[in-house]
């Protein structure tokens, strides 16, 4: 799958639950966090390599999974939230790390 397609699904998972009535506000900050960190890296070589794409996926995946527990218990919500923030932190470490490695 293309890397900017992969970028552009997780933006419209995560703007879908940022769009969703009830969503807590700092939940919407978190999550529009994210997307702002992770939507300048959509052309890095690294994402296009196995693990960089497995871990796109799992941001989109984790983004789904919380859209589903959005209107249940709020601890879970955080929870999720905060699994999803750090996949998303550990894509972008290794974008960086790539890139330093690449010269």
């Amino acid at each position: 799958m293309d890397v900017r397609l992969m970028v552009e699904q997780f933006r419209r998972v995560s703007g879908a639950l940022m769009a969703r009535p009830g969503i807590p506000a700092e939940a919407a900050y978190r999550i529009r966090k994210m997307m702002d960190r992770v939507a300048p890296v959509a052309d890095k070589v690294y994402l296009k390599t196995l693990k960089g794409g497995e871990m796109l996926l799992q941001c989109t995946e984790k983004a789904g999974i919380i859209g589903e527990h959005l209107n249940g218990d709020e601890d879970l919500l955080y929870l999720l939230l905060t699994d999803l923030e750090t996949t998303c932190e550990e894509l972008l470490k290794g974008v960086y790390e790539f890139r330093i490695k690449a010269g």
